[in-house]
């Protein structure tokens, strides 16, 4: 499983970082799917019994999510192995 202080995983998301900054937001939304996927699999790869995604920009931005939330969301698990959940909401505090 990755970490966030592996240099590697850290180079990876700079490289992601970079990507998104650089394209319009569906292709960076499928781009992030592409990593989401990995991590997934990553995940059942190490012993994770199930797995949630996060997804608050479909709650947060619906509109601009209509077009490729769903279609990016399915690439993000598309072959993925194992019991998955997905979060769609913002978490906020009291």
């Amino acid at each position: 499983m990755r970490s966030d202080k592996d240099p590697e995983y850290l180079s990876t998301l700079e490289r992601g970082l970079s990507v998104l900054r650089s394209f319009t937001r569906e292709k960076p939304a499928m781009t992030y799917a592409a990593a989401v996927r990995e991590e997934v699999i990553d995940l059942f790869a190490a012993g994770a019994d199930i797995v949630q995604l996060d997804e608050p920009y479909m709650q947060a931005r619906p509109e601009a999510a209509a077009s490729f939330g769903i279609e990016a969301l399915n690439a993000a698990l598309h072959g993925v192995e194992g019991s998955t959940c997905v979060h769609i909401g913002l978490a906020t505090r009291h």
